[in-house]
């Protein structure tokens, strides 16, 4: 009977830990670099002398362009490895960077990675608090993607580097030119960071705004990418810009997505309509 007692007093206390213990936390840790300090003159040679050592460890990989080995004994700063274990087997330069850490993977759903070389690119939308480490890096290519504010990018490329889509009328409304309609369908994830709107001829009491249509939505029917719209009784040839919307989900395209034109009022004039879209590649 006592010891009924003292074994449903244990099972009552892990059952209170597992309930009010603290939730585990990912902690985002920095990615460790170092550089060769001498050169990998074959595709056999299997240990690399580096300039650094104090955080690389025995398990771990080694990176150095696109030729990941496998980190096999630590002495000094001679680090000993096992070739070949992913992208390409090459010789190296003295001073090339080195890329110390684990195996790991990308997660879509959520847009988290766990260690630091990936078999796929991380895309979309992240959060970088989520991630176990700040910087990543693709196997196969060698590019280096963090997440950085609220998407990720390649470190030092293509969060800057952005594609311009433009959708350009000529008709007035009784050529049968101003429909509402769509005039891009994402081929990758997009982030939306601008638009701007021109027209040739104004139209009185007539608007227009860009929104994006998911599924089977209609153009009309989709969710506007701005907090506004595009007035088109506005003196004719004077650029707008477009305030974009406050919610951050409108403002991201998924593989398959589509940008349209939206029209609003009697539209009776309006001619020579060209919306230019600049989105950022994720």
């Amino acid at each position: 009977m006592i010891r009924k007692a003292r074994l449903t007093l244990r099972l009552l206390g892990l059952l209170w830990v597992l309930a009010f213990a603290p939730t585990l936390v990912l902690a985002q840790t920095t990615t460790t670099t170092t550089t060769l300090s001498s050169a990998v003159t074959t595709n056999t040679q299997d240990v690399f002398v580096v300039a650094s050592a104090s955080s690389v460890d025995v398990g771990e990989y080694l990176y150095v362009d696109q030729d990941l080995s496998r980190i096999t004994a630590v002495s000094g700063t001679n680090v000993s490895v096992r070739r070949n274990q992913g992208g390409r087997i090459t010789p190296h330069v003295a001073g090339s960077q080195v890329v110390v850490g684990t195996l790991g993977s990308f997660i879509p759903a959520t847009g988290t990675t766990t260690g630091v070389f990936l078999t796929s690119i991380p895309y979309g939308a992240c959060t970088p608090g989520d991630q176990q480490y700040t910087v990543v890096v693709h196997v196969a290519s060698g590019t280096r993607y963090s997440c950085i504010t609220d998407a990720w990018a390649e470190v030092g490329g293509n969060k800057e580097e952005l594609r311009e889509v433009s959708f350009y009328i000529a008709l007035a409304a009784a050529a049968g030119g101003q429909a509402d309609q769509c005039f891009f369908i994402a081929n990758r994830p997009y982030q939306v960071v601008g638009v701007t709107m021109l027209h040739a001829t104004a139209d009185a009491s007539t608007t227009v705004h860009v929104e994006k249509n998911t599924g089977t939505e209609a153009p009309g029917s989709g969710t506007t990418i701005q907090s506004g719209t595009f007035d088109l009784g506005a003196t004719a040839n004077t650029l707008q810009t477009g305030t974009l919307s406050a919610t951050a989900s409108a403002l991201r395209l998924a593989t398959g997505e589509r940008l349209c034109a939206d029209y609003t009022g009697t539209i009776d004039t309006a001619a020579g309509v060209l919306i230019t879209v600049s989105l950022r590649p994720l």
